[in-house]
């Protein structure tokens, strides 16, 4: 009698769960969901886009859908972008402060591009969500010294009544 053996190999893929579009350094657009490729629309209509992270050059409703492998998400709610003047911009993609050094031992300057005058606030939270710091900014620099603060990552917001940022920053020791 013959014996026949066959061996099935399958791959099991899970379905991305759905995104949200983020505002990232003032002009990009970023799925918070990662995948193998991506599907980003225009007031409903395709786009030739196909990163994770987008420039968009024009504004509208945009939506994206995160693929991974054969399986596709959820479409993402719209987020509804506008392009902002070319001066602006230019400051944003340069960011609009940073953070010296970075990473630190929990002692850090905040430098900004913002006046004296121009009102901001910032906030440090922990990447537990924790918030660990939050106050009026001063500037154009602000000094941290001896923070509290474990080693790890944080997420540093700046806020004006104009722009929001963020930044991440790796305390070590």
């Amino acid at each position: 009698a013959m014996v026949y053996s066959d061996t099935v190999i399958m791959t099991v893929t899970d379905v991305p769960a759905t995104p949200n579009i983020m505002l990232i350094a003032g002009d990009s657009l970023e799925s918070s969901v990662s995948g193998t490729a991506y599907s980003w629309y225009l007031d409903n209509a395709s786009t030739s886009f196909n990163t994770k992270a987008i420039l968009p050059d024009q504004n509208g409703y945009y939506r994206v859908q995160v693929w991974n492998q054969q399986c596709v998400s959820d479409t993402s709610l719209a987020y509804n972008y506008t392009l902002i003047g070319m001066q602006e911009n230019l400051l944003m993609r340069q960011g609009l402060f940073s953070i010296i050094p970075n990473p630190n031992r929990a002692t850090f300057k905040v430098r900004t591009m913002l006046s004296p005058q121009e009102q901001a606030e910032i906030t440090i939270f922990a990447a537990s969500g924790k918030l660990v710091y939050q106050g009026r900014f001063i500037a154009p620099e602000m000094p941290f010294t001896d923070m509290d603060l474990s080693p790890g990552v944080y997420m540093i917001l700046l806020k004006t009544d104009k722009i929001f940022e963020v930044r991440k920053m790796v305390i070590v020791r």
